[in-house]
């Protein structure tokens, strides 16, 4: 008798909830699996971040999912900034960790944004040689000269997100002629560098380039095992080292105008931005749309609470065709009994899990999930 009452319970319940999960007609595509799949939710038209709460749901019942504000953002895996300088009309010098295995390298030059190719990248020095189709005004002559208390000027784009997006310029002394460890493959200097000055020119007061800005002591990494924070400790690739990489994958040596003062510098140095991208061909694309309001008169809630009126969520194929449309509102049929705008995502989200779990997580004789 206990476990008819206990099922009687459940079944009304069940006809309580707003939505029956049957009403949700999602027809994903058959070959659908969590390995090779992900849900890109569309941020674009979302003033609420109804998109994010999506998001944070799905990938916490183990799915890939990414909320983006910028639909040309979808399939975007990572994105990073650094510094490039001129050494030819059309050819420059970075670091090779600041385009990595990028899908797409785009160099910053005024307002236009330019793709380039990468020529040649040699990880085990950190240097790499990209090449843009366009010309360049100025570029930087090089030099080999490192001496130990030499007046150099560093020229990069740091922490852009924050510092904005004019170069800066910072100047210091070459305070050892080795880097970390003793190697000779890297010099020691004083000026500040940030993330994002990485593949910029350091440069002597001739203009000359005597080395590549490539990294810092890690000021958490030493205070957690010395427990201090180490001061203007920065490192460049050597002078020689980039002479040598330029002399040998450089193919095109028209040179522009020698960069010779400071402003001509500034028209040699450009951000960087390198892209990596994953396939998107398998994946899902959710839209969201809705109307709102907040806190009315008859309402539980003693904090401002945004509710949907309804929400509308389509799912597509990455190649535009629609797979299946959800709608849900914040009120279940009464004025005084309604959740909030991120309560009726959370339920929405739940519930996509389970249309999706029936394709992409089959279940054995056991039970056992088929991941």
């Amino acid at each position: 008798m206990k476990k008819i009452l206990l099922l009687l319970f459940f079944i009304i319940y069940l006809c309580s909830c707003q939505t029956s999960l049957d009403l949700y007609d999602i027809d994903f595509p058959g070959d659908s699996t969590i390995a090779n799949t992900a849900f890109w939710i569309d941020g674009s038209d979302d003033p609420l971040g109804i998109s994010a709460v999506v998001a944070q749901k799905l990938s916490d019942y183990g799915l890939k999912a990414v909320a983006v504000s910028d639909r040309e953002m979808f399939g975007l895996i990572s994105s990073s900034t650094g510094t490039a300088f001129a050494v030819s009309s059309n050819m420059l010098v970075t670091n090779s960790h600041v385009v990595g295995s990028a899908d797409t390298v785009t160099v910053i030059i005024g307002t236009d944004e330019i793709e380039a190719d990468v020529v040649h990248n040699e990880p085990d020095v950190d240097l790499a040689i990209i090449k843009v189709p366009v010309e360049l005004p100025y570029s930087f002559k090089l030099s080999d000269d490192v001496e130990k208390g030499l007046h150099v000027t560093v020229m990069g784009y740091p922490y852009t997100e924050i510092m904005g997006r004019e170069c800066k310029i910072t100047e210091g002394i070459v305070s050892s002629e080795t880097g970390a460890y003793d190697t000779i493959l890297k010099f020691q200097f004083s000026a500040p560098i940030q993330p994002g000055n990485s593949g910029g020119p350091v440069f002597n007061d001739d203009y000359s380039v005597i080395g590549v800005a490539t990294e810092k002591v890690s000021d958490i990494h030493a205070f957690s095992e010395d427990g201090f924070i180490p001061q203007n400790a920065n490192y460049a690739v050597n002078g020689c080292l980039l002479q040598f990489v330029a002399e040998n994958f450089i193919f095109d040596k028209d040179s522009s105008s020698v960069v010779d003062s400071l402003e001509d510098a500034e028209k040699a140095v450009f951000m960087v931005k390198s892209e990596e991208r994953t396939d998107i061909n398998n994946d899902i694309l959710i839209k969201i749309s809705y109307t709102y309001d907040f806190n009315t008169a008859n309402t539980a809630y003693s904090r401002t609470t945004y509710f949907v009126n309804p929400i509308l969520f389509t799912l597509y194929t990455m190649d535009g065709i629609k797979i299946g449309e959800i709608e849900e509102s914040s009120y279940a049929g009464s004025s005084y009994i309604r959740e909030s705008a991120y309560e009726t995502a959370e339920y929405v989200a739940l519930h996509i899990f389970y249309a999706y779990a029936d394709i992409a997580m089959p279940c054995t004789n056991s039970g056992e999930k088929i991941y």
